[in-house]
Parts: structure tokens; sequence; C-alpha cells
């Protein structure tokens, strides 16, 4: 059957049973002298006592064959351990009933009804997208809090995973964008597929009951993978979730965003199978295909021209030890369009969500915002926000050095803008459902931090222009006096060998000995970082024997010394005035966006609603007049 010469026809031996096994490791069972078998081929085992568990095939050669087993290798043994290849790969049968469902990490009922049954019947490891079909992701996804829609967007077809840690709230995260999320005007169905793998029973049931009590549920499919649950399931419970998410994106035009915690669970089961499968480990003992393994599974997100549904991707994992280095963040940072990082610290001070702006950040946030979608002032609010935080940041460091007392006026405003944000904008609570419009007048807080804002930047730009013109003055006489130098050092150098001979000079330079060091450090204007540069030369005179020498071979040495000098601060101001001329541009131009844009704009909002306010009170007034007189004079009539 096994010859080279033998065409086989694999579906005349579909079904064909075998019987005992060849080893038993963990969730592996291993099956030697079976017709060829496919690669992900679904396998039905069959225990001693008559139970039937279900598996798949990791691994398969001419001497055996390798089945993870789904539901664990308890019972089973060696030799009465039956196996029939069923010839087609693992497949969840997909319906629209499968919302408002509980179910395990195979797609079977959890929740005590029957297993959800549709009429169509598909591969769990999906079908890739042609790329040439895939559209662009550019529709705004609310999630209602405010530091994510408001600083790095969520869009429609995207994949953003969540950098969390252990002991950090991301489960209360995952909940509330579960319970929040929705497309901006109701233009479409939304849909939410929700997959947890190795979490807990009281996770599990903290999932169940807050959508549950909130009336979500119904919109929600959940698929449970507990800790107690074979950890074969965790790898693949995002397949089969993934799986109803593309019968309900592309079948059924549904915005559907899928939620997967914790995919560091999933890894670890990848590394645990690899191991016993004694397999040359990589990056901290995980397999080398991690990064492949993953990738199947996050991009499976996107949209198709065509198609109205689209499919979003929102991965939360915990970062060991919150090393965002981890191989696990690592890869997943390469194959995702951005990252949302939580803090340790921010969640110490009792600030939700505790996420740090610094690191996060969404690639495809810029061609989801703005005018026609979110709001035409987002992207410079949100420009503001990063640039004047992250300075923030700058100011609170080095007041921990000198003390607040020692901050420049500019500084204490940063202090206080820093407050307003992390307690104000980035707070929220776990309850509380942010429109974007809501999250960005929070942001411009009735203009006062708008206005804050051009305060700042125009001080910081008022500060950056005058430190640029000093350093230009100073670089002018700098480039005058390296050239003095340099003709003066030449001038004497010429003098010596008249005097000496360029043979005799060049045998006494040669056996000087002198060593130049440069040494670099930075100062900071307004955040921007500036290099110091100091040339100093170890060696001690006199280089050359007043016997038989001249006095102008010290003088030319001296000479150049002074010119590298010279040079080095010239190197210092030149790339100073560079760093500051870009700083400038970039502040003129936030100014500017504040000045002429933001601050007009919310002016004439403010001075609108104040104009309606007060038309409103008149014809109130005016109404309740006329009632008043209407009443007055049916009295009189009575």
């Amino acid at each position: 059957m096994k010859s080279d010469n033998m065409v086989i026809d694999r579906s005349l031996l579909k079904g064909r049973e075998y019987r005992g096994a060849s080893r038993i490791d963990g969730p592996l069972v291993y099956m030697k002298n079976t017709h060829p078998v496919g690669y992900g081929e679904l396998v039905e085992i069959t225990a001693g006592d008559g139970s039937r568990k279900m598996g798949q095939v990791l691994d398969t050669s001419d001497e055996a064959v390798c089945v993870q087993v789904f539901e664990g290798t308890d019972g089973l043994n060696l030799p009465d351990t039956k196996m029939r290849f069923l010839g087609e790969p693992l497949s969840l049968s997909v319906t629209d009933e499968m919302l408002g469902r509980v179910m395990n990490g195979l797609g079977k009922s959890r929740d005590g009804g029957a297993d959800p049954r549709g009429s169509e019947e598909r591969d769990v490891n999906g079908a890739p997208i042609n790329p040439t079909s895939r559209e662009y992701p550019r529709d705004f996804i609310q999630t209602g809090i405010s530091v994510i829609d408001g600083m790095t967007t969520l869009i429609q077809g995207q994949k953003l995973p969540i950098f969390s840690g252990n002991g950090l709230p991301h489960n209360q995260l995952a909940a509330q964008i579960a319970r929040q999320a929705k497309v901006r005007g109701g233009k479409s169905d939304f849909a939410i597929v929700f997959a947890a793998m190795g979490v807990k029973y009281d996770i599990a049931k903290y999932f169940i009951d807050s959508f549950e009590e909130t009336g979500v549920l119904d919109n929600v499919a959940l698929f449970l993978s507990l800790a107690d649950d074979p950890s074969i399931e965790r790898t693949i419970t995002p397949r089969t979730a993934l799986t109803l998410a593309e019968y309900l994106a592309f079948d059924k035009g549904k915005q559907v965003l899928v939620i997967m915690t914790d995919m560091t669970n999933y890894c670890e089961s990848l590394r645990e199978i690899s191991t016993l499968r004694g397999e040359i480990p990589s990056r901290k003992g995980y397999p080398g295909y991690l990064y492949s393994n993953l990738a199947e599974i996050y991009e499976r997100s996107g949209k198709i021209a065509g198609r109205s549904g689209s499919i979003t991707q929102l991965p939360i994992l915990t970062m060991p030890n919150d090393d965002i280095s981890h191989p696990i963040p690592d890869l997943t940072g390469y194959i995702t369009e951005g990252q949302i990082v939580f803090d340790r610290e921010l969640n110490g001070r009792d600030v939700y969500p505790p996420i740090n702006v610094s690191p996060s950040l969404s690639r495809l946030m810029k061609d989801g915002i703005g005018e026609g979608m979110t709001r035409v002032d987002h992207p410079h609010l949100s420009n503001q926000l990063f640039a004047s935080y992250s300075h923030v940041k700058d100011v609170r460091n080095l007041a921990s050095v000198i003390g607040e007392e020692e901050l420049t006026e500019v500084d204490h405003l940063y202090i206080k803008f820093g407050d307003f944000f992390e307690h104000k904008f980035l707070n929220q609570n776990f309850d509380e459902d942010r429109s974007i419009e809501q999250t960005l007048d929070l942001a411009w807080d009735e203009l006062a931090f708008s206005k804050l804002g051009y305060e700042l930047l125009d001080q910081k730009r008022s500060i950056l222009v005058s430190e640029l013109l000093t350093l230009v003055d100073q670089a002018v006489d700098y480039q005058n006096r390296v050239e003095k130098s340099l003709k003066e050092a030449e001038r004497a150098l010429q003098d010596a060998i008249m005097h000496m001979g360029r043979l005799r000079l060049g045998n006494l330079a040669g056996a000087v000995s002198i060593t130049s060091e440069i040494e670099l450090g930075k100062r900071k204007v307004m955040g921007v970082s500036l290099p110091k540069v100091h040339t100093s030369f170890c060696g001690e005179g006199p280089f050359f024997s007043p016997e038989g020498t001249s006095m102008l071979s010290e003088v030319a040495l001296e000479k150049y010394q002074e010119a590298l000098r010279l040079m080095g601060q010239m190197a210092e101001l030149k790339v100073s005035i560079m760093r500051l001329s870009r700083e400038v541009k970039k502040t003129i131009r936030k100014v500017n966006a504040l000045e002429k844009l933001v601050i007009p704009d919310k002016e004439e909002t403010v001075k609108y609603l104040t104009g309606r306010i007060e038309e409103a009170e008149r014809e109130n007034f005016i109404l309740l007049k006329s009632i008043k007189d209407r009443m007055e004079r049916e009295n009189k009539e009575e």
C-alpha cells in the first residue's frame, strides 16, 4: 500500500479503525502502521471503556502518526485505544443562533442547552484572504473609553492588541469593551465574539454575569476554555471563535469584534505541546514557529471588497514579568497594527483603565478620525495630548531631582496638565460609556486646556526660538574661530617644516604619544535633547627635546589641539541647531492649529450653544406669559 508506484485513494480508507497505541505522552497519542493521513485531519479515539474522544493529527510520517486529543488522554491505555481517521479537518457548525450562547473551546454547549447546529460546516483553520481583495480599514469603532477612542482609536478591520500584566484589570476592560463597543450611527449590525483561553472559573462566571446583567449577551458568542480544561483545547479556541466571526462578517454582513484573552495561555499551550514532541526550542522555550502560528490567527481579520461585514480583533495578553520584549508581546507587535499597553504604576494610583499612552499607538488611527468620521479637531487634539503628556513625564523626572519649587512656570503648567489628563481624561468608571464627542469635549475641558495648551506651546516656542537664535550667533562666531585656528595651525606647521625639515619633524611626531578623548553628554531645553561635546588630550609635555628642535613644533601642536576643541564645539552647535529647528517647526504648527482652528471652533461652538440657550429661554418666557394671560382671561370669564 505504501509502494511508490501505487496511487492511494484516501477516500477508500476513510474511517478505517486502528487498535493499539504505541505511546501516550500527555495530550499526545502515537499510532504506528497507519495508512497515509493528512496533517490536521480529524480523529475519533475510542477508549477501552467505550468512551469517545476527538483529536487532530499533529504530525504524520511513514512510521507513526501523532494525534493531539482535545479532551485529554485520561482513561486511555496502549492496547485498548482505537483510532479512526475521518479524512477531514476539524470543523465548526456555524449559525446565527450561536450569538447569545456560551460554548467551550470546540464550539460545544457549555450553558446547558443543545449543541449549536447550523446548515454549514466550516474548517476551523479558515480560508486565506486574497491580499488583492482586502479593503483598507477606515471606519471608526467607538468603545466608550476615552483614552482608546481619543488616542489609540480602534478601526474596523484592525488588529489592536492589549498588553497587560498579571493582576491588572484587563478582564474588566475586555468586558467593558464588549458591552459598550458600537459602530457610530448604527450603520450595520454589530456583534461580539468573545474567546477566553485558560481562564479560571470565577473569571468565566464574571464575564457571563457581566453580559447578562447589562443585556448584551444576546449579541455575544462566548467561547470559554477554562483553566482545568485540557490545555490542547486552548490552541483550538481562537480558531473556532474566528471561524464563527468569518461566517457572521462575510456571510451575514455583520461588523464583528473578536476579543481574545489570554493569548499568553494560548502560547503556553503551544510551548507545552512542542516540548512533549521533543522539538528544538526557540526563545524562552517557545517553538520556532510561534510567529507564524500567531500570524495565522491575527491575519484572520480585516475587510473584503464587495462584502459589507468586517472582523476587528482585540487580543489581550499578559506580559510575563511586565516584559514588553518577551517573545509573546514582541512577536505580536510585529504582526498587529499597534498596541495598548497597561501600566502597573497607574493601576497602583487607582487610575482605570491604567493605560500608558506613551508606548501605546494605533497605526490605522490616522485614517479613521477627523472630519466626517469623528470630529475635525480629533487629530490635533490627539497630537497635542501625546506631546504634552510626554513632556509631563520629563518634568516629573526633573522635579524628582531638583524639587517642584525649582521648576519654571511653564513646567508647573505641564504638571497641572498631567494631573488633569490622568484624573479627568484617562480615568473613568467601569460602567461609564463616553461618546466620542464627550471624550473630545472633556479633553479640551471647556476651552481651559485648549488655551492652556496654546499658552504652553507659545511660551515653549518663544524659549526655543530664543535659544535657537543664541546658538546660531555662537555658531557663526565658532565658525570664524575654527577657520582662524586652522589657518594659524597650518602656518605654524609650515614654519616648523621650514626650520627643521619635513622628514625630521615627521620622525619627531611619530615619537609623541598623545591620546584624545571626546566626551558626549546631553542637556535639555524644553524637552529637546541637545548634545554636549568635550574634547580633551592625554599626555604630559614637553613632547619634544629642547635640544635640536624648534619651539615652532610645540606651537603647531597646540594650535591643532585648539582647532580640534573648537571643531567639537562647532559640531555640538550644529546638531543642537538642527534639533531645535525641527522642534520649533513642530511647535509652530501646533500653535497655529490651536490658534486658528481648534480654539476658534470651540469658541464658536460655545457661542452658538449660548445663543440657542438664550433663545430657548426667551421662547419659554413668552410661552409661559401667554399661558398665564390665557389662564387669567379664563378666570375672569368664569
